[in-house]
């Protein structure tokens, strides 16, 4: 998100909006169910056998059909997974793959990535070696990179507007964020989704199986064009990142917090801040990367609003290497007619 400082105690509006959200894991492609299991208060967020398969393999386990595009002869299962995906935001956002395809340039995509699609590499690196390094093979050479979950993504449904990738940074779902706003506010799109997609084997640290393999896309769009399209569900959005020269935060980095009554007009910062009663939702956080964390909690957050939770705005504070980020989301109530 474009950085907003807080100067006077007034959080300025930002016009974005959260309309749709898509996720595969190991638990399918429902968001419900995979809120509904991150949420749980007891420790038994446990898969079956059959959800803790080995990697690599997940569309195929939930029976998915495979996406394929006629330009690519093999895909890596980062980017089947982010295609899937952002199936489902679509269809949870209302938007046709059509609008998209009558108007590629207003859609973006700004992915985040750890690994990349390294079960590729390791294929190649295999390849290489049994060939005693002669020759490589230029369907797994082309399809390495670590921004081809995004790209494949983005040649699938014909998006041609910005399409960046970022990777390895402590702070990478608040990063996303800022620059998926910073990308809105330029008006240079009116729509961009922001995700990743991660797949981890078996030769990598063991944690429960949930995260072995999941991709999540999120989408934000200016608050007028989704008005524009009759868009229901909508959850303003904004980011307030905390001066700690205004003292110290009331609320704690890591925990969410929800305000019953929706603030009158002219309710400061700090009155908003006063109001916040934190929440219980338990979050099994050794099963997201941490730098994903922020992504995830909106999600379960926004999940929330269209659960009915009687709530009429959340607070998300996260520490970040450059101080405290304060995401907030509101309830937008709005005349589709």
């Amino acid at each position: 998100m474009e950085r907003q400082r807080v100067s006077q105690n007034r959080a300025p509006q930002s016009g974005l909006v959260i309309s749709g959200l898509g996720v595969i894991s190991a638990l399918g492609t429902s968001k419900d169910a995979f809120f509904d299991f991150l949420r749980q208060t007891a420790a038994d967020t446990s898969l079956t056998e059959e959800q803790n398969k080995e990697p690599g393999d997940l569309i195929t386990t939930l029976g998915i059909q495979e996406p394929r595009l006629k330009i690519s002869r093999y895909m890596d299962p980062v980017s089947k997974n982010a295609i899937v995906a952002f199936n489902q935001v679509l269809s949870d956002a209302g938007i046709e793959s059509e609008w998209i395809l009558n108007d590629p340039y207003n859609y973006a995509i700004v992915f985040g990535t750890g690994r990349g699609p390294h079960t590729t590499r390791n294929m190649l690196y295999e390849s290489f070696e049994r060939k005693a390094g002669r020759m490589v093979s230029g369907t797994l050479f082309s399809h390495c990179g670590y921004n081809m979950a995004a790209a494949m993504t983005a040649i699938g449904y014909g998006i041609r507007g910005p399409n960046l990738t970022f990777s390895g940074t402590a702070d990478i779902g608040v990063c996303l964020l800022r620059r998926a706003a910073r990308l809105l506010r330029s008006h240079r799109v009116h729509t961009v989704f922001v995700g990743f997609s991660e797949l981890k084997t078996s030769t990598q640290p063991e944690e429960n199986g949930l995260l072995k393999e999941l991709a999540y896309i999120l989408c934000l769009e200016h608050e007028e064009r989704a008005i524009q399209r009759r868009a229901n569900g909508l959850i303003e959005f904004e980011e307030i990142v905390w001066d700690e020269t205004n003292g110290v935060l009331s609320v704690e980095p890591g925990g969410m917090y929800a305000i019953e009554r929706r603030p009158e007009n002219g309710s400061d910062f700090l009155e908003r801040l006063k109001q916040a009663k934190k929440l219980d939702f338990h979050v099994t956080e050794n099963l997201i990367e941490e730098g994903y964390l922020p992504l995830i909690k909106l999600g379960i957050l926004a999940n929330a609003f269209n659960s009915h939770e009687p709530y009429s705005s959340f607070l998300l504070p996260t520490r970040t290497k450059n101080g405290i980020s304060v995401m907030t989301l509101r309830r937008e109530e709005m005349e589709n007619g």
